[in-house]
């Protein structure tokens, strides 16, 4: 069926432009939203049950090629992928949030996607490179390590096998930037680990973090680096790493974290940075609003008492 759905694609992709192995990836117009939807309506029609995934299924003729989707099949758990397009019967998808990939590889992917996203639906695919990283007929690689097959990367799923689909949250990255640095964040990763801290810088590609939730810390050096984070976020999360920044005892400085001349942790044990692709969700807790509340009822009350031994004391 596989076969039959690449030479489909590969008869209808004729005229679309799919570079060669020596061209580099250029931004293009997208040829698949309508080319892939014909070329997979001409596969063989199967007859399928009705499952949850149906209801979503409509939705999806209508996405962005790159766009996150978290699909479900009968044999294997939800995962995050990369939408390239969908008929009525099959979903092309590319693997290019798989954890064990580098970084470079699956930016990589995300470029490929979005500039040529028909080169996914060719039956005689040439080779795309870019940076050091290229795919092609004899799989994924970095250089000249191969990181995976093209089949492992590329999958055409049937609409039959597809359990459920719908689509991942997007993050909203511009909103992360505004971020103000110092602020406490809870970010979730990839591969499934958060990283708590205070957010130093939040670039077009990366957030670094100054990370204290290692109980071996002493309370008080976190704090006092909590406080640093707080007065000199972009000095510490890049504009200054030669610097060193100091809190009472507390040093912080290229060569590690010292209380007094004593080292106690490493630079890059506290002060951390995550690429974009590897962050799921980022959540900057907000303060309880009723905190602030019980303050100011607490300072009121604690005036009106002063108040009232004041007045008698005067009788």
């Amino acid at each position: 069926m596989k076969s039959t759905l690449s030479l489909a694609l590969a008869a209808a992709l004729a005229t679309s432009p799919v570079p060669g192995s020596a061209e580099a990836l250029h931004p293009v117009p997208n040829p698949l939203a309508g080319v892939a939807a014909r070329a997979l309506a001409q596969r063989p029609v199967q007859r399928r049950s009705q499952s949850p995934a149906d209801g979503a299924w409509s939705r999806l003729r209508h996405l962005k090629p790159g766009t996150d989707i978290v699909v479900t099949t009968r044999t294997a758990p939800a995962a995050t992928r990369l939408f390239v397009a969908a008929t009525d019967d099959a979903l092309a998808v590319v693997d290019a949030r798989n954890p064990a990939l580098p970084p470079e590889a699956r930016r990589f992917l995300l470029h490929v996607v979005a500039d040529y996203p028909a080169y996914f639906a060719s039956s005689q695919p040439g080779t795309l490179t870019r940076d050091g990283a290229r795919i092609g007929p004899d799989g994924l690689f970095l250089g000249n390590r191969r990181l995976a097959g093209r089949e492992e990367i590329v999958q055409h799923l049937e609409r039959a096998d597809v359990v459920d689909v719908h689509a991942g949250e997007a993050l909203d990255w511009p909103s992360i930037r505004r971020l103000t640095p110092g602020t406490s964040v809870v970010i979730s990763l990839a591969n499934g680990t958060p990283l708590t801290g205070r957010l130093l810088i939040a670039s077009d590609t990366s957030l670094t973090v100054l990370d204290v939730t290692d109980p071996l810390l002493p309370v008080d050096v976190r704090e006092a680096l909590e406080d640093l984070a707080v007065h000199h976020a972009g000095e510490l999360g890049g504009g200054r790493r030669q610097a060193s920044f100091v809190n009472g005892e507390v040093r912080i400085a290229a060569d590690g974290v010292f209380v007094g001349t004593r080292k106690i942790a490493e630079r890059s044990d506290v002060v951390r940075s995550v690429q974009r692709l590897d962050v799921v969700e980022v959540v900057a807790p907000r303060p309880n609003p009723h905190v602030g509340l019980w303050i100011g009822v607490g300072a009121a009350l604690a005036a009106v008492l002063i108040a009232y031994v004041s007045i008698s004391q005067l009788k």
